[in-house]
């Protein structure tokens, strides 16, 4: 375990405290207290004597200044800011990045720090991924795999000129992880610690654990060795992973793979961290447009299925759609959009936080059942009850051979009417292709995940 740096947050256990490591300057017995203005806490020291304390006894909460004495009363060690709450990892592509724009500037959050790329804690605020603080990070290494033509003489100038600019003021779009961590603070009361690692542009191959056998890259420079070594500087544990990508695999031959290719991914990380129940938060793609047919709507509309599919094979696994938000471009949400998402991530990650527990569900399809001359479509995890956002709710729902002549919403039902007897074998899709008609919400804002097309479940 690495020792505990200034600003930095630990990973509390089920039972609300952390474990850490302090370094001193040279090997002493110590006695190792924290201070917030709650008060001062009294840590017990385990393998005392040496070069490094192992503290015990850390309460959620902070900021702490965490000082050991030597027996002898002289001075060993202090370590200031210090939060104990929960982890997140960001990991995913230039939705998870930040591309939107930012229209204000949040304020840092007084409970929320984040492990940047030159590997220091600092107050989370926007843009968080600034990974043009080194050249040494995997971001940049794995930059020249991408495929974009950039030489990498252009590739140091532009991170030079980041760098420079950045001195003067933050560079880069907004993502939702600071809304997700301003949302889950205000919702669970214990402060948050973000682990950014995405990279824009990134297929979800170069996150694979054997990627750097394919390529002869060092693990360590790969997007996987990254996110394992972040999690590892940051104490070993995480809450979660917040993952957002597939537009980069949102193409013919390759969407028709990515739900096994996914579902080895997570099977790795959670190995890789000794965490087999690790919880990944995923995020359906945006809409999109199909801009000089850069990718297919069939190969849009098979990964966003795999993603919802996801959340039903994998365990651990929450999928939230953000097929309804708003966009800066053909794919990237706005600001308002991943402010909107970073709110929606904190509540489904709020089920899975020790301290909320809320009964906050999300919602994902649950069966699709034939009546006479319809098709009755049900969701489970509702809140509350489905409103229709957008146009007529009957035109985002396709069945395959058959006229829609309406939809009947109620509560977490919807009948969609057909314009003659069911004959079997009927297949459904809703809110498909680049632009759906219309989408559904439920009470908490969460959009009901598109998917399709699914043959009825029952008869």
């Amino acid at each position: 375990m690495h020792p505990i740096s200034h600003r930095q947050v630990l990973q509390r256990d089920h039972a609300g405290m952390a474990h850490a490591v302090l370094e001193l300057p040279k090997p002493a017995n110590v006695k190792v207290v924290a201070v917030s203005e709650d008060g001062e806490i009294e840590l017990t020291v385990r393998r005392a004597g040496g070069r490094f304390a192992e503290i015990d006894g850390l309460p959620a909460g902070g900021p702490y200044t965490i000082t050991a004495t030597e027996e002898s009363g002289g001075p060993a060690a202090t370590v200031a800011d210090v939060l104990v709450g929960d982890l997140w990892v960001l990991a995913g592509q230039s939705n998870m990045q930040g591309i939107g724009e930012i229209s204000e500037r949040l304020p840092p959050l007084s409970k929320a720090a984040m492990l940047s790329f030159d590997r220091t804690w600092k107050p989370a605020v926007e843009p968080l991924h600034r990974f043009w603080e080194t050249m040494e990070s995997a971001q940049y290494k794995m930059s020249p795999h991408l495929g974009f033509g950039i030489t990498k003489d252009e590739l140091d100038r532009a991170y030079e000129q980041l760098h420079a600019q950045d001195a003067v003021e933050p560079v880069g779009g907004v993502g939702p992880g600071a809304f997700f961590a301003e949302s889950l603070i205000r919702r669970c009361g214990v402060p948050i610690g973000l682990l950014p690692c995405a990279l824009s542009g990134s297929p979800l191959d170069m996150w694979q654990k054997d990627f750097c056998e394919r390529t002869g890259d060092s693990f360590e420079d790969t997007l996987f060795g990254d996110l394992v070594d972040r999690v590892q500087l940051a104490g070993g544990r995480v809450a979660g992973v917040l993952w957002y990508q597939g537009e980069s695999d949102a193409l013919p031959g390759t969407a028709e793979t990515y739900l096994q290719r996914f579902e080895k991914f997570v099977d790795d990380i959670r190995i890789s961290l000794d965490d087999p129940g690790l919880p990944f938060i995923t995020v359906q793609l945006a809409n999109t447009e199909n801009i000089d047919e850069w990718t297919r709507e069939d190969a849009w509309n098979r990964l966003r299925d795999s993603q919802r599919l996801a959340a039903e094979l994998i365990e651990n696994v929450d999928v939230v759609s953000s097929a309804d938000l708003p966009r800066n471009d053909h794919v990237h949400l706005s600001g308002k959009g991943q402010r909107a998402l970073g709110m929606r991530l904190a509540k489904a990650a709020s089920r899975r936080t020790s301290s909320c527990r809320s009964e906050i569900q999300v919602p994902a399809l649950d069966a699709i059942d034939i009546g006479s001359s319809s098709l009755v479509v049900r969701f489970r995890g509702v809140n509350g009850r489905l409103r229709v956002s957008g146009g007529e709710l009957s035109k985002a729902f396709t069945v395959t051979g058959r006229q829609i002549v309406g939809a009947r919403l109620s509560g977490s039902t919807v009948e969609v009417l057909l314009d003659g007897p069911c004959r079997g074998g009927e297949a459904v899709s809703f809110g498909m292709g680049f632009q759906p008609a219309a989408m559904l919400l439920d009470d908490e804002d969460f959009a009901v995940p598109v998917f399709g097309p699914i043959r009825p479940t029952t008869g």
